[in-house]
Parts: structure tokens; C-alpha cells; sequence
């Protein structure tokens, strides 16, 4: 909890920085001017900016609690097919009206990347988890190194 809340800060430190250093003093070219020119409100523009800090607040705390009940490498994991998700999903949404969100060859090669070694990392557990042809496997209660689940020590 407390590198969560370290991190935090610094993320907190490093954006009030850039906010005051480079958005302050270009406020009306860069936001006061176009939230004008759409027809918006700065009210309304400070509702989504509120919104957007407790939904990253959220989804921060989110990923640090994912991270230490199911381990760094789970957590990379799920990052990268979360990565192959919304590159479908934005390529299926966008693509028609922006061509950089279409898929290219180098983005279906990238995302065979990330799902070949997706399973790889899963491959030999499940190998070793479900045996076949009458060869033993680990009991239900160890995992593939041979680890007691319940106790924690080594079998």
C-alpha cells in the first residue's frame, strides 16, 4: 500500500508540473478557446477532468491490488490481452474514421507476439496440471513445482 501511495504522489507531483509549467500559460489556445469553439462549458469540462481523476483513481488501486494477489507476470499478462482487446475493438470502432486505428500487418504480427507468448506462459502448467495417457501428475493440492498449496512449503 505504501509504494501505491508513493506512486501516487509522484504521478500527482509530475502532472501539476506539467499543468502549471505548460497548459497555465497557454489555458486559452489550448482549452478555454476550443471547449469555447464545441459549444461546451468550462462546468462541464470540469465535471469530465473530476471524472476522469476517480476513474484512473479507481483503476489504479485496481491494478495494484490485481498485482499483489495474482503476481507481476499474471498481472503483464492480462495488460497485454487487454493491449490485443482494445486494438480490435478500436480498430472495429475507428478505423473507418481515422486510418491510423485500422490493423496493419505490423499490429497483427505485434498481437501474435503478445497471444503466442500468452500461451507459452500458460502452456506447461496446463500440460502438467491435465496429464493424459495415464501419466501421473501433480496432486491437486500442489501446484507444478511441487509446492503444498496450503502450507506453502515444499514438498
Amino acid at each position: 500500500m505504501d509504494f501505491m501511495v508513493y506512486m501516487g504522489v509522484w504521478g500527482l507531483v509530475l502532472s501539476l508540473i506539467y499543468h502549471f509549467a505548460y497548459t497555465a500559460p497557454r489555458w486559452h489556445e489550448l482549452v478555454a478557446g476550443p471547449v469555447a469553439e464545441e459549444g461546451s462549458t468550462l462546468g462541464y469540462l470540469a465535471m469530465l477532468f473530476i471524472t476522469q481523476a476517480f476513474s484512473n483513481f479507481a483503476h489504479n488501486i485496481s491494478w495494484f491490488v490485481v498485482c499483489e494477489r495474482e503476481g507481476a507476470v499474471a498481472t503483464g499478462l492480462l495488460q497485454g490481452a487487454k493491449a490485443v482487446a482494445l486494438l480490435f475493438g478500436s480498430a472495429a470502432a475507428f478505423c473507418g474514421r481515422q486510418e491510423s486505428q485500422c490493423l496493419t500487418p505490423s499490429k497483427m504480427a505485434a498481437t501474435a507476439i503478445v497471444i503466442g507468448g500468452t500461451l507459452l506462459y500458460y502452456w506447461r502448467p496446463l500440460q502438467v496440471a491435465a496429464p493424459s495417457d495415464g501419466i501421473p501428475g501433480p496432486e491437486l493440492d500442489e501446484d507444478i513445482d511441487g509446492q503444498d498449496l496450503h502450507s506453502g512449503e515444499l514438498t
